[in-house]
This record gives structure tokens, sequence and C-alpha cells, in this order.
């Protein structure tokens, strides 16, 4: 098993952000099974069902930095890019297979099988005619003459069982834990609902892994389908190495480069951050003082070090070193909370060094000016809490290998 085959499935999506086939085959090979016997039993036609299914991979090597940025889960979003390509409807009738899988089909088909054949039969209904069928919880509600509050209790209760999650009622103003979380990956939400979904979904971390969970339990419902191979056209394609792969996907590949060539793109990306943050430092007009401060900084700065983020997440920044002043530029940062701020923290082993004013946040990102020179033995932090609080280090930068 290659190293590729170990790492989760979002340090995976990292590795194709940057253009690694490799990685993108990993992921191919984790999920083309279950989703191409998806897309087969929802339209009927091979052919259709192959194409979805290499749309859906390529989509995903395509939108992997935006994915990365938005921390949306890979898998959800190869789900929601099949139905997209299917279609919102099924093409024919579509239930759940209880039987044993056949001899060799890995262990989960058969705990699936299991676990739904547990479940009472509006139950499984529900899940087919929502999974499956492409409807929503409003439309399966006037089928059956219920609420549309009762069919999204069964729906959500159905998925938490079969998934063995144990979320609460999302009354808690996290709606990604509710049955809500479980409707839409589901696709059972209708377009507004889903829309005030997913704004709520952008600012809400909790919401965010608990949707990834939903999104696991219901890819796990496709291992109750007649389960046929996924299409070895794809998986030939991504496995002839050389970036080659991606490129029949109409994508980008990546090949092997010198290293004098990484080395180079490196500088220039350091150059680039460099130049677009003195732009942004001479549009600080409401401070033309610090503005100016600030650009100076940034120009005569002797080393530039990386923002490392302490938690799952995206966050791009530079730590400019000068020799009487630093300054620091971050994206990436979340909208602190009601009385929370983000501050720079400069610390020498255990001692505090100094603090920074809270940070102004334009679009997630920060520029701060720090009225001091960094020393060898000194870290950065980044620090997410309230005034005088010892908050939370969201991401650090380290320059003991200043020269």
């Amino acid at each position: 098993m290659g190293v590729e085959a170990r790492l989760s499935d979002a340090s995976l999506l990292a590795l194709v952000a940057e253009g690694d086939s490799e990685a993108l085959l990993s992921l191919y090979d984790r999920y083309s099974l279950p989703l191409h016997s998806l897309a087969l039993a929802i339209c009927g036609q091979p052919g259709r069902a192959e194409e979805a299914v290499s749309k859906s991979f390529a989509s995903l090597a395509a939108e992997a930095s935006s994915l990365l940025a938005s921390r949306f889960d890979p898998l959800l979003h190869l789900l929601v890019t099949l139905r997209r390509e299917l279609g919102s409807r099924a093409c024919r009738p579509v239930s759940f297979v209880l039987e044993a899988p056949p001899s060799g089909a890995p262990a989960k088909a058969a705990e699936v099988r299991l676990a739904l054949g547990r479940l009472g039969s509006e139950e499984r209904w529900t899940l087919a005619g929502c999974f499956l069928g492409g409807r929503t919880v409003r439309e399966l509600a006037a089928v059956k003459g219920r609420s549309p509050e009762e069919v999204l209790g069964a729906l959500g209760s159905a998925l938490e069982k079969v998934g063995q999650l144990t979320f609460a009622s999302g009354q808690d103003g996290h709606p990604g834990r509710g049955r809500a979380g479980a409707a839409f990956v589901l696709g059972g939400l209708e377009p507004e609902e889903e829309e005030d979904f997913l704004a709520h979904l952008k600012g809400c971390r909790e919401c965010e892994e608990a949707v990834g969970e939903w999104a696991r339990a219901a890819a796990s419902l496709c291992w109750a389908l007649p389960l046929v191979p996924a299409p070895a056209r794809v998986r030939e394609e991504l496995a002839r190495g050389g970036g080659e792969g991606l490129q029949s996907l109409g994508l980008p590949g990546r090949h092997p480069r010198p290293r004098w060539v990484s080395r180079l793109a490196l500088a220039l990306g350091c150059l680039a951050l460099l130049l677009l943050v003195l732009k942004l430092a001479a549009r600080v007009s409401s401070l033309p003082t610090d503005g100016a401060t600030l650009a100076g900084t940034l120009s005569q700065a002797t080393q530039i070090c990386s923002f490392s983020p302490e938690e799952k997440g995206w966050m791009k920044g530079a730590l400019f070193l000068g020799a009487t002043r630093s300054a620091v530029s971050i994206c990436g940062l979340e909208e602190p909370g009601p009385g929370e701020a983000y501050f720079i923290r400069v610390i020498r082993g255990s001692e505090l060094v100094s603090v920074s004013e809270p940070l102004e946040l334009t679009q997630g990102c920060a520029l701060a000016l720090l009225g001091q020179g960094i020393g060898a033995d000194m870290e950065v932090l980044v620090v997410r809490g309230t005034q005088g609080s010892p908050g939370r280090v969201v991401a650090r930068a380290s320059c003991s290998q200043k020269k």
C-alpha cells in the first residue's frame, strides 16, 4: 500500500491541489466503486454512469484549491457533482439491496446492508426516495401525507442509525448536526433551503465537520446497491503517471521538475506575496503614517517566514523580518466570535514579549506592524480570543532558522 492510500481525504485533496495525479488516483480507488454503483443504479445507462463518475473526479481535481479554502469535504463534493451530472431525478424506481453481498465485496457492504435491514420499511423508503430517487423532503411528505418535519425526522434518524452517528437535534445553532445536515447530504432540501444551509455552513466549523460525517454515512448507502466495478478507462488514464491522467481529463497534470525550478518558483512566490502585501499596504488610506511605515518595513525585510496553521483548515501568511521592525500578512482567518479578535503575540520560550492591538480583518485577511525586530529565539503566534485572555493559537511562524 502506497503512502497516499494511508492519507486522509483532506491530505490527499491538498496534494491534488498541487497537481499530484497519484493522490487523485488514491481518491479514485477509495470511492469509485460505490460512486459508480450509485450512478448506474440511478440512471441504468453504463455510458452515462461512467461519464458522471469521470466528471466528478475531474471536478474534484479542478476545484481542489477552492475546496481546501472552504474546507468542503471531498467525498461530499463527489456526491453532489455526481448527482448534478445525473440530474435530480432517478430514471427508474430504485431500492436498496439487503441480501448478503457477493464474495470478495468489502466488509462495509455487509455492515451497511445489515444496518438497513434493521430499519423499518418506512425508514428505508424515505432514504431510498431521497438519496436514490432524488425527491426532496417536502415531496416525500406530500406523497405520504405527512408533515415535512415528520419526514425530516425519519430521514435523519434512519441515516443516523446506518452511520452510527449520535448527533444532537441541531437546535443549538448548529443545523449541520441535526436532521437538516442529513437532508442536505442526501439531496433532500429545496433549492432555497440548500442555499441558506450552505451560507451557514461556510461560517461554522462545527457544522462543516458534522456534515462531513453525514456525507460519509450517505456514501455508505452505496454499498447496499448492486456493486459494479468502476470503469477501467478512467482508472487507466489516472494511472499513466507523469500527469497524463489529469491531462486526459482536461486538467493540468504535474510532471517531475528539477530542484532549481522548485526553488525559483518558491522565490517568485515570495516576491509575488511581497508585492501583493506592498500593494495592500499602500491602500491603508485611513492610517497614512502606519501604512507608510508598514510599506517601508516590508520593502526592507531581510527574511520572510511562513505561518503554519495549528488546526485543520486553510491559511496562508508570511512574517516579514526587519532589523528594527517586522510585519505580518495573513489570510484565511475566520470571522471571530462575539467579543473575540485576532492578535499577534511574540514569545520567547514561556515569556511573553509583546501583544499587538486587535487585527482588523478585510475578507479574512489582516496586516499588522510589529514595532520590534524578531530575534532567533522568539516565536510569532496568531491568537484568537478576547483582550487580555490567553486565547487560542491558530497559527505560528517560528524563525529559529534566521540567519
